[in-house]
């Protein structure tokens, strides 16, 4: 999630963040690659809870 953070603080302004026209291709990859890292830890959650399979 600190990687996402840190992707997403560098886009930050002071009204919220920049518009997806003022974000350059590899900030955009940047952010789908963090977004998907978070997803897959966020998916382990419920196997390691025992919860999976409900």
């Amino acid at each position: 999630m600190a990687n996402l953070d840190t992707t997403l603080d560098a886009l930050s302004t002071d009204d919220g963040y920049r518009p997806y026209d003022q974000v350059d291709a590899e900030q955009r990859k940047q952010i789908a690659t963090n977004a998907a890292a978070l997803a897959d830890a966020l998916n382990t959650i419920d196997p390691a809870l025992g919860l999976s399979g409900l």
